[in-house]
């Protein structure tokens, strides 16, 4: 019996540190990574910083990616029509995309930073009030394909590609990345 007990306790402590039905487990270790590489990040916020010096801070914002980090980058570097596509279900990845507005002050007057959750398939040019997106961000990083980036880059290619077909983003758009 001691025995047993012994490789029980030995078994235990090579099992992975994190359970499935901790916070921990939300995301995978590659994702994580992902959000604290600073140079992607910087790489990234760049080139939004380029696209609304291009097109001009009031212009329509749209992230399609899921997380809204590309959205929060814009709405931090002074885009002030900024919407968000969450296609996640569920209320953790909507809470977590409010909790970092709230966090980085970005329910400022006369800025909008909308999260839409819902698939980009569903856009239309109304939720926009009109006017096609001028800017589309992603990281691009969608949850269903997570470790596929050949798939997530055509994606977002053909994503792009269909929202420009239907109008809901401009023909002219700067597209990052």
């Amino acid at each position: 019996p001691d025995k047993q007990q012994d490789q029980d306790d030995e078994s235990a402590a090579q099992r992975p540190r994190y359970a499935t039905d901790t916070p921990s487990a939300l995301i995978s270790p590659e994702r994580a990574y992902q959000l604290n590489d600073s140079r992607r990040t910087a790489l990234l916020q760049k080139a939004i910083q380029l696209a609304l010096q291009v097109k001009g801070k009031d212009a329509v914002l749209l992230d399609l990616s899921d997380f809204s980090l590309c959205a929060g980058l814009a709405a931090v570097n002074g885009a002030t029509n900024v919407y968000s596509v969450e296609s996640s279900s569920g209320t953790l990845p909507m809470t977590a995309a409010r909790v970092a507005q709230i966090g980085n002050n970005l329910r400022r007057e006369n800025a909008r930073v909308d999260i839409l959750q819902c698939h980009a398939e569903q856009l239309t040019l109304e939720l926009f009030e009109g006017a096609p997106a001028a800017i589309v961000v992603a990281e691009p990083y969608y949850e269903i394909l997570e470790g596929w980036n050949l798939q997530e880059a055509l994606n977002y290619y053909y994503l792009v590609r269909a929202l420009r077909g239907r109008g809901v983003v401009s023909p002219t758009a700067c597209v990052v990345p």
